[in-house]
């Protein structure tokens, strides 16, 4: 079976097209916040201030970020193997968010802070809207792919992953 077959050249295009956009979105924006909150830091450092910064989700979201990357560069080429590592990644995004939940959870609860004090944003703490967003759209990527992986096994498909 070819890859062609494989994975209609249509939609692969289409999930590049969401994951480049995206992608760049989330880097840009990630990119900016962190430009905001040094400027904030050294405002505060010249009028003598000393700001404590927790970058406990700032390192998680650049994992998520460089994730969707991964996923994004994977799907380029037109082999097998890689579509396995774009599925993997995406996966492994997924993964993040839920250690994102449990992180905040845990540390509401040392806080002794309830969850009904959390703003609404899936209870994730210093997450945006567009963090919820770009999760839903994750899964509907990493459901097509799965969707993509099933289809071609139940079909016959040669499993061994050769270009």
């Amino acid at each position: 079976m070819t890859y062609e077959n494989f994975v209609p050249e249509k939609q692969r295009r289409i999930m590049i097209a969401v994951l480049v956009l995206i992608s760049t979105v989330y880097v840009s924006l990630l990119v900016a916040a962190d430009i905001s909150s040094s400027q904030d830091v050294e405002a505060a450092r010249q009028l003598g201030v000393t700001i404590d910064l927790n970058y406990r989700f700032t390192g998680m979201k650049w994992r998520i970020a460089l994730a969707l990357i991964v996923a994004m560069f994977a799907l380029w080429p037109r082999r097998k193997q890689w579509f396995l590592i774009s599925a993997v990644a995406l996966a492994w995004l997924v993964a993040e968010y839920a250690m994102w939940y449990v992180e905040s959870f845990r540390g509401r609860a040392e806080a002794g802070v309830p969850n009904s004090a959390v703003p609404r944003t899936a209870y994730l703490d210093q997450a945006t809207w567009l963090d919820i967003g770009i999760l839903f759209i994750v899964i509907g990527v990493l459901s097509w792919q799965i969707w993509v992986l099933v289809r071609s096994q139940r079909s016959g498909a040669n499993p061994s992953f050769e270009p």
